[in-house]
């Protein structure tokens, strides 16, 4: 649900040329792996609301104690592939333009909710509504914490202690911890993005060997190509054609690939921004 209680219809996801070529004739939208997405503190944020969550070490119980000792070892070295793609409230958002497209060729392609709430049942992913409100980012976290410190707490006691009996269990948990905050961590977002109003298509992990590779500004970009149509009515609502020299002569560009993909109905708008320098 959007602001307001109104129901939301629409989300769109901001592209490149290329991107949308992608989107419209592969039937493709790209999801980038969380570590290299473009705001630089995308995971760390997350990472950081954690850790300001601990209690200072003079007030941990031992079992808590031994639980954060754990995963402040082991998390920031994780190697995980969890995959996220970016979608926006909004369609013609200049923050937006700037941070998913380059400058003069962008586009906002508008999706159908209940066809991607239709995609992510199907595929094992989760759309979701990014938490901006730092008192419920540490709630999020919080909770999750707490509901893995009692599971790890059970594992230790069990095998009465941290014995090498107990190694494997714990370590799993471990992994079990480390597996839901990185599903959690695309949610919790810093404030200063809130006019963003962001969602997400995440992914749960995916293996290394299915992660494709695609050029980015200062790096290659592992990326996830995932299908978002085979069959049945045109998905999309709009297309937004962002702040550029020839918009027009880009409408029609993006009108004719419609056509030819056979989804003429698809409204195509032009930007109410103007041309900046990026």
């Amino acid at each position: 649900m959007a602001a307001g209680d109104q129901v939301l219809d629409v989300l769109y996801h901001y592209t490149s040329q290329k991107g949308l070529l992608g989107i419209l004739q592969k039937k493709e939208v790209w999801a980038t792996q969380i570590q290299y997405l473009n705001d630089e503190v995308e995971f760390s944020h997350a990472w950081s609301v954690l850790l300001d969550t601990f209690p200072p070490p003079a007030e941990r119980d031992p079992m808590e104690s031994s639980m954060i000792s754990q995963v402040t070892k082991v998390l920031p070295g994780a190697n995980f592939h969890v995959c996220v793609c970016s979608l926006s409230e909004l369609d013609d958002e200049l923050s937006q333009w700037r941070a998913y497209c380059s400058p003069g060729s962008g586009f906002s392609v508008g999706f159908l909710v209940e066809d991607l709430k239709a995609l992510v049942k199907k595929t094992g992913w989760q759309l979701i509504q990014c938490t901006y409100d730092p008192a419920a980012q540490i709630k999020l976290v919080t909770e999750l914490f707490k509901k893995h410190l009692e599971l790890y707490s059970k594992i230790v006691e069990y095998f009465g202690g941290e014995v090498p009996a107990a190694k494997e269990s714990i370590d799993e948990q471990i992994d079990k911890f480390i597996e839901e905050f990185v599903a959690l961590a695309p949610r919790i977002k810093h404030p200063s993005f809130k006019g963003e109003m962001e969602w997400r298509m995440v992914s749960p992990p995916i293996p290394s060997d299915k992660l494709q590779f695609r050029e980015g500004r200062h790096t290659v970009i592992p990326y996830f190509p995932l299908t978002y149509y085979e069959t049945g009515p045109c998905p999309l609502r709009a297309i937004t054609v962002g702040p550029g020299f020839h918009l027009r002569v880009a409408a029609e560009s993006v009108r004719s690939i419609l056509f030819k993909e056979g989804w003429p109905g698809c409204e195509v708008r032009l930007t109410k921004g103007t041309v900046r320098d990026w």
